[in-house]
């Protein structure tokens, strides 16, 4: 454990620099001062009587910091010499990191980081002192409060929280399911009022940032080329560069319009944490690069791309899928989804670089962790695997109701496209976040106006056309019954080209739909607007609607015949693992069925 620092050592200049101390009043001597020690500082926060109301003490060891629980509340001190840096950090860096903190802390989780609080000394030891509390707001003063002792260490003070029911461990026993990786993503989009927008001018400091980090895998890679004799590292890692030098133009791009932001840059399953009021992202990334506090101002997809690749790495690939989609499908800004562009890099980049804090982890130890061997296995192939290209192909997912849809599209998302698989956005999630609803229950009366329908098909294509430009898949969910909604898809298919493979397939309910003629022959009737209008008013959600159709004609209100015809018809009745195997079989000639039930 990185030793920490003492009172006396904080009160002395560093490397010539101005004195750390603030000096108040006339007690500046430090001379007088008894030495507490690194091993006495921490047994003094370690102490029950240094804490007031409070009965037990828990202490949790980590990489940068020492977490000691009480009753009530968690009180982090960072350590002077974090791991894997080689610069010890002053106090007033130490300082200025923990109100980085509790400011990106109060982003990501409001209610439990409650602000910053110093340890002073006096001449009978050290003691907390509660009154010079503060929360960040005004990083111009010094130090809170009038105390004139010295401050020797900060500690960020937060709500307690069970440190114990992280994801990490959770997943270890469940697998999340579909609505616990909406949450997560949700964890990860922050709301309009927390995201601060950053100058354009910060798009240099974030690729400096990302180019620093591939700077450091390079050691990694060729000590791994001399174990295994394979090149293929190396050759991902020369990609990268070359990914990261070719998207300059884009990121300046978003950086201009507004959509580099405070990121956590520490997402992970173990910094998520189960609260009472919820899920909630703890520690984030702080100065881990060089001494900069100010270094996590970047690209909130990188946050998304570090979840996905340790989802990824630890075969949890369905739930990334879904954190993914949900993520792209949830984004209210339709313009944001463009930074797909950067997606394979980041993925690269953060897979990489938990791959290499294993290998030095690894590396220092005498003998070998499976499980932690077994992950870093798992990040170094997500790390090839993110950077891999396939053939983007557009599926839309019409007819029946949402939740047969969305049961089909959630199987198939995974396993169509580049990692990590197609982005399944969905009409129904796409009305939900326009108003900013989790639930159907909670619209208005007017969500089901003709017009906001039309919007809700706009913005699905728009968001559709910019993945697949970026190179990844995309699955469209929804009911399409309007000539709006498939003229969509028509300027779509015409906006993509050729070179985008495209194929829509419409489930169908027999029950209900199947009216038996003299020879025992279904009849489809042809889909109007008016029965679309006549279901809305009546107050049945068009997304909900049933959809009957000719497998070879769609006609509008008028009549007229519309281009999208290439329809596939799937029996809705049918097991899902038989749905998925017709839907991969047409897009994919090769394909081999699986087994009933297989994806059950």
């Amino acid at each position: 454990m990185a030793p920490l620092i003492s009172p006396i050592e904080a009160q002395k200049p560093q490397d010539g620099k101005q004195d750390d101390r603030v000096h108040h009043g006339g007690r500046s001597s430090v001379a007088a001062l008894p030495l507490v020690g690194d091993v006495g500082l921490l047994a003094f926060l370690d102490d029950v009587k240094s804490h007031t109301m409070t009965k037990t003490v828990e202490r949790v060891d980590a990489a940068d910091c020492v977490l000691f629980l009480t009753d009530r509340h968690c009180y982090k001190l960072r350590r002077e010499m974090p791991l894997e840096q080689t610069h010890r950090l002053s106090l007033v860096q130490r300082r200025e990191r923990a109100l980085e903190e509790i400011k990106l802390g109060k982003s990501f989780a409001p209610d439990l980081y409650l602000g910053l609080v110093p340890v002073r000394l006096r001449e009978d030891g050290p003691y907390i002192d509660h009154a010079a509390a503060e929360d960040g707001s005004n990083r111009s003063v010094r130090m809170a409060g009038t105390n004139t002792d010295p401050v020797i260490e900060w500690l960020i003070k937060m709500r307690r929280y069970d440190v114990s029911k992280s994801l990490s461990k959770s997943v270890e026993i469940y697998r999340p399911n579909f609505t616990e990786c909406h949450k997560l993503a949700d964890l990860i989009a922050k709301s309009p009022e927390a995201a601060q927008s950053v100058n354009y001018q910060k798009a240099d400091v974030w690729q400096q940032h990302l180019a620093q980090m591939l700077a450091r895998f390079s050691p990694v890679v060729r000590q791994m080329e001399q174990k295994t004799k394979k090149q293929t590292l190396r050759a991902c890692l020369n990609r990268a560069l070359y990914r990261l030098g070719a998207l300059q133009p884009h990121l300046e791009d978003r950086s201009k319009g507004g959509l580099f932001v405070e990121i956590h840059g520490n997402v992970g399953l173990e910094n998520v944490v189960q609260t009472p009021k919820g899920l909630r992202l703890v520690n984030p990334a702080v100065g881990q690069i060089e001494s900069s506090s100010q270094a996590w101002f970047g690209d909130p997809l990188y946050d998304l791309a570090s979840l996905v690749a340790e989802m990824r790495a630890r075969g949890l690939n369905r739930q990334a899928n879904w954190v993914f989609s949900h993520y792209c499908n949830n984004l209210l800004d339709s313009h944001a989804v463009d930074g797909l562009q950067a997606m394979d890099l980041y993925l690269f980049v953060s897979a990489f670089e938990k791959a290499r804090q294993l290998s030095e982890l690894l590396s220092v130890r005498s003998s070998g962790n499976s499980e932690e061997e077994e992950q870093f296995r798992g990040y170094m192939q997500t790390a090839r695997d993110s950077l891999v290209q396939d053939e983007a192909k557009l599926l839309v997912l019409g007819g029946s109701t949402q939740a047969n849809r969305s049961h089909l599209a959630r199987l198939l998302a995974p396993i169509i496209g580049r990692m990590p698989g197609a982005a399944y956005m969905s009409a129904y999630q796409e009305l939900l976040s326009l108003y900013d609803v989790r639930h159907e229950s909670d619209l208005p009366p007017s969500a089901h106006r003709r017009s906001v329908w039309h919007l809700v098909y706009r913005r699905l294509a728009t968001k559709a056309q910019m993945a697949l430009e970026a190179g990844y898949s995309v699955i469209l969910s929804g009911a399409f019954d309007s000539p709006s909604s498939r003229q969509n898809l028509t300027l779509l298919q015409q906006e993509v080209g050729p070179s985008i493979q495209l194929q829509a397939f419409h489930l169908f309910d027999p029950v209900g739909e199947q009216k038996a003629s003299g020879h025992g022959e279904r009849v489809q009737p042809f889909i109007r607007d008016l029965e679309h209008h006549s279901r809305a008013v009546a107050g049945k959600p068009p997304f909900e609607d049933s959809l009957s159709r000719d497998s070879n004609l769609i006609l509008g209100s008028a009549g007229e015949k519309l281009d999208w015809t290439n329809w596939v018809e799937l029996d809705a009745s049918r097991s899902v693992s038989m749905l998925v195997d017709q839907v991969l079989g047409h897009i994919n000639p090769v394909w081999v069925p699986s087994t009933e039930g297989t994806l059950h």
